[in-house]
């Protein structure tokens, strides 16, 4: 029994295993060389797709982009980054090689689940087998371009993949504490890049 937790702790490399799955990946690879700075990295998620600063911490970049990595109303009710809630649980892609100038750097860091991610993801909703895939968004840092891709249900344990945003969410709706949401981010002012104005 030992040795199977043991076993199922340390193989906790995302993946995307699915048909689905790795066709919505298929897209998290290298972007055009000189289409951005080195300092970013491209997010696809629900249908958008924006750049953030390579290190920021992807439920950060999610809601900073008017995104957000919770279902219904895990928005209001979750942990806010702890780690302790499970509600932000995604599966991310990426990672490509030629995506980054080391092939073998991980999509997101750190490479392997924190400890609270250990403990939620070993936890109803989110159990073996199928939590293998998941990293929870509070916990991670995007190292390269990925796609993220969120599952229904209201901790995301579901089968369905989630692709829809309400257009007309505000920020307020998707931070609905304002800048208390990312208390427990303290880089969290960096992570959005402006966007550079157009080439005439």
């Amino acid at each position: 029994m030992v040795r199977t937790l043991r076993t199922l702790l340390s193989s906790t490399r995302a993946s995307c295993t699915s048909a689905a799955v790795q066709t919505r990946c298929a897209g998290a690879g290298p972007t055009q060389a000189g289409s951005k700075s080195v300092d970013t990295v491209t997010v696809k998620y629900r249908g958008k797709s924006f750049e953030v600063r390579k290190g920021a911490k992807l439920r950060t970049a999610l809601l900073k982009n008017g995104a957000t990595p919770h279902n219904e109303g895990a928005v209001y009710i979750n942990c806010r980054g702890i780690g302790s809630c499970g509600t932000c649980a995604v599966e991310i892609c990426g990672g490509q090689a030629g995506g980054n100038d080391d092939p073998d750097a991980p999509p997101v860091l750190p490479r392997e689940w924190t400890t609270a991610e250990r403990l939620r993801l070993n936890f109803p909703p989110h159990s073996p087998p199928g939590n293998q895939k998941l990293r929870l968004a509070c916990q991670v840092r995007v190292n390269q371009d990925i796609t993220v891709i969120k599952r229904d249900k209201f901790w995301g344990e579901g089968d369905s993949i989630r692709e829809d945003i309400a257009e007309a969410a505000s920020a307020s709706s998707l931070q609905p504490l304002g800048s208390l949401e990312f208390v427990l981010d303290r880089e969290a002012d960096a992570v959005v890049t402006p966007n550079p104005p157009p080439q005439g």
